[in-house]
């Protein structure tokens, strides 16, 4: 007999995709194009969940640090006809959708990676209480992947949830259906790009719990075990915390060491925020608008998305109205470097992040033509 707990799980994400403008053009049944992607959207939610434990769960099951992948392979290998079919299903069903309706096709990617991210959600508050993983949640939760009544194809042989059954049953009916093709561009297994690219959930989840209830002391926790995992969102979430006073006490000595070990974790945000800190005088060095400067032109170089570096730009922007040609000289003959020496000192290192590439070159090298000041002749 599975959990309640698991069927909660189950429940919360037994849906269906709204697939109306496919089926006008298509010889597939509404029907079925609907409990395929109920079935794809359960086999997803439950493989990310299972790559997510792999990086929650490792490092804090120091006795058997092999366990959780070990757990979650024969996991999968077991489950790979119902893994692979969904994957097959899903590009077949949004190719063709693009194809005969662009519009329709972008929003049922969306509502997808939307139910997709919801449920997965659930599944993780149910299964860690809100809390930040540690090793008996981990070993309790792994167990889930154990046993092959929790599989795929096993599920609705359980009392009580016969229900469940056609998840499997619909991928594996697609599967041995005559124009079953796997594209060669779809990529299986458990491997290290896969669990590089999954979401510590859990301590998303905790972190968020944390603020809600005003707890600084899991917040943080909750924030730095992501951090220490390398992910430099987390630790520019904190230095912002820290910046503004945010739940955790103002401290801009804090904030500027968590903005640089955001920067080694390769999210230049954390570049534009120590520009910022130099610019309005909360950290100093002597010549801050010129590390402002060269700061702002570094997270907007290295910007990730389309927001962030229209913020760094505007930074840049607007000093550049008050800088100097000298100023303007020395931001452009300031190597990557000598500005990552200047955040190391000013800094607590918390992380040790990746370094920096081609170090020695100078700015001006990446900076347009038409920032002229900043692009002299001048040897530096």
């Amino acid at each position: 007999m599975l959990s309640l707990r698991f069927r909660l799980i189950i429940t919360c994400i037994t849906v269906l995709i709204c697939a109306s403008s496919y089926s006008q053009t298509t010889s597939t049944d509404l029907q079925v194009i609907e409990k395929r992607n109920a079935a794809t959207l359960f086999v997803s939610v439950r493989e990310q969940f299972a790559f997510s434990m792999i990086r929650e769960c490792t490092p804090l099951l120091t006795n058997a640090p092999a366990y959780p992948l070990s757990v979650v392979s024969s996991w999968y290998e077991r489950n790979f006809a119902e893994i692979e079919a969904s994957k097959v299903w899903l590009t077949e069903y949004f190719v063709s959708l693009q194809k005969q309706n662009p519009q329709a096709a972008r929003a049922a990617q969306q509502a997808f990676l939307q139910e997709n991210s919801r449920s997965l959600l659930e599944i993780v508050r149910l299964s860690f209480s809100q809390k930040l993983p540690d090793e008996a949640s981990c070993k309790r939760v792994l167990s889930q992947f154990a046993p092959i009544e929790m599989d795929f194809s096993n599920i609705g042989k359980q009392p009580g949830y016969s229900q469940f059954a056609e998840f499997s049953q619909t991928l594996r009916e697609y599967k041995s259906s005559a124009n079953y093709l796997v594209p060669s561009t779809l990529r299986f297994g458990v491997t290290e790009s896969q669990l590089a690219a999954s979401q510590m959930v859990a301590s998303l989840v905790a972190a968020d719990a944390a603020y809600r209830a005003r707890d600084a002391a899991s917040y943080l926790a909750a924030y730095q075990n992501l951090a220490l995992q390398g992910d430099g969102k987390a630790a520019q979430t904190i230095g912002i915390s820290y910046l503004n006073g945010d739940l955790l006490a103002k401290d801009a000595n804090q904030a500027y060491s968590w903005f640089y070990a955001a920067f080694t974790l390769a999210d230049y945000e954390g570049a534009n925020a120590m520009g910022v800190m130099h610019r309005d005088g909360l950290i100093q060095v002597g010549n801050d608008r010129v590390v402002a400067q060269a700061s702002f032109s570094i997270a907007s170089l290295a910007a990730r998305t389309l927001d962030a570096r229209n913020r760094a730009q505007s930074n840049f922007n607007r000093l550049d109205a008050l800088l100097t040609n000298d100023e303007k000289f020395a931001v452009g003959c300031m190597s990557l470097s000598q500005l990552d020496a200047i955040y190391k000192k000013k800094s607590s290192l918390l992380i040790k992040g990746t370094t920096i590439n081609h170090s020695q070159r100078v700015l001006r090298d990446n900076l347009p033509s038409s920032l002229i000041g900043y692009r002299s002749d001048t040897p530096c």
